[in-house]
């Protein structure tokens, strides 16, 4: 029996791609993370490459908007004033403070990106695995704010479905639906009655 299961399972995880995205999602899994990863530094680094790649994309995706948002109506350039609002003249203490020297821990910059993504994938990693009976989207829903960027890639990662079962119930009952009495039925309707035959369960 075991060398049955094993010989059947065994041509599934051959491919190096696949098992690179079956480390990531068990990385990313606060249940398992690095415990059953086989080299960690591997996936680490994967992850940390990946992570940056999407912020940038993520970044470049809005400033494509931004801009879109800006020449929809170029017109409202020339009717409103261009210039910028005087700046108000401080007064009483505020004018005092504003006079004293100030410190450069504010010239210091911003943390640079994959410093910063080094950080929050150590803290995670830092944190102690949840209980095993857990659900790990709940555990990132709740800890987005302590890692926004890995929060990214648990989403993209944790939705994929760990069997093939769903996929193949959705065939099956789409041929339940379209039999030699309905051959007739147009796609988009047999999409709708697959839909609401699934989510009617």
């Amino acid at each position: 029996m075991k060398s049955a299961i094993s010989g059947n399972l065994s041509p599934r995880y051959e491919s190096a791609a696949i098992c690179i995205i079956i480390d990531k999602c068990s990385f990313l899994d606060p249940r398992f993370k690095a415990n059953y990863v086989a080299d960690t530094d591997l996936v680490k680094s994967n992850v940390l490459t990946e992570m940056l790649k999407q912020h940038d994309q993520h970044r470049g995706e809005s400033d494509d908007a931004d801009d879109h948002r800006l020449t929809i109506n170029p017109q409202q350039d020339s009717q409103e004033s261009l210039e910028p609002p005087l700046p108000k003249k401080a007064k009483g203490l505020t004018a005092i403070l504003n006079k004293l020297p100030r410190s450069n821990v504010s010239n210091q910059g911003t943390v640079p990106l994959r410093a910063r993504a080094e950080k929050e994938m150590d803290n995670y990693l830092a944190q102690p695995c949840i209980e095993t009976d857990s659900n790990p989207l709940l555990w990132w829903k709740n800890n987005c704010v302590y890692f926004p960027l890995l929060a990214v890639m648990a989403k993209k990662y944790l939705c994929i479905p760990a069997t093939s079962v769903p996929s193949e119930r959705v065939f099956n009952k789409g041929g339940i639906i379209v039999n030699a009495f309905r051959s007739r039925l147009k796609p988009q309707h047999v999409n709708s009655l697959v839909f609401l035959s699934k989510n009617m369960e």
